[in-house]
């Protein structure tokens, strides 16, 4: 039996435009994968040119935002999550709410994320000021030798700041594929943990 494409499951993700077009087709193949009735992947161009035909626009990302920080104040309060949309046509309202919901709960787990970075931040720098150990072997006429000598703060400092970039990279790279950080022209990487940590009240 000839499969077609779930056109009606892409024209959300679509039009929200909180996603790129290759994002898009990562998410229908995911949704799709155990499908007996619809084609489990699309192409990339085949979105393109669907949207040319039925002039899908990409116009709902601003209202996607509003929304997104309407529901983060919400979450942050209740700590509850909603039940997945139902399936078939869906309004504007309904794209743009479940497109929030995605982009606010990135946002959560996000600043959870980075308090939780701080508070190894603050052990890393309780161990530095107790002077942390580590096991050094060698050996010397066919003998082993170990001892235990202290760590340089240089040592502990780069793992810190290793673990710092990771994060606030990875975090970047997942915001900018939801259409999250505003694009201002500027490199806002320096000060992604402050304005992820301080985007809403506590």
């Amino acid at each position: 039996m000839r499969k077609f494409v779930d056109w009606d499951s892409i024209e959300p993700l679509y039009r929200a435009g909180t996603l790129s077009i290759h994002k898009i087709t990562d998410q229908y193949a995911a949704d799709h994968q155990n499908s007996q009735t619809w084609k489990i992947t699309v192409h990339h161009t085949a979105i393109i040119k669907k949207a040319r035909q039925c002039g899908w626009t990409r116009n709902l990302a601003g209202k996607v935002k509003d929304r997104i920080k309407e529901k983060l104040v919400t979450k942050l309060v209740t700590k509850t999550q909603n039940g997945d949309q139902a399936k078939g046509k869906m309004s504007d309202n309904d794209i743009i709410e479940r497109a929030a919901e995605e982009g606010s709960n990135v946002i959560i787990r996000h600043r959870d994320e980075i308090f939780a970075l701080l508070e190894q931040e603050e052990l890393l720098l309780t161990e530095l000021k107790n002077q942390p150990k580590k096991l050094y072997l060698s050996t010397f006429r066919g003998k082993i030798i170990y001892k235990t000598i202290g760590l340089t703060v240089s040592e502990k400092s780069l793992t810190l700041k290793n673990l710092v970039i990771a994060r606030s990279q990875r975090i970047m790279l997942e915001r900018q594929a939801h259409n999250i950080l505003e694009d201002t022209g500027k490199d806002k990487a320096p000060d992604l943990l402050k304005q992820i940590v301080g985007e809403l009240p506590d």
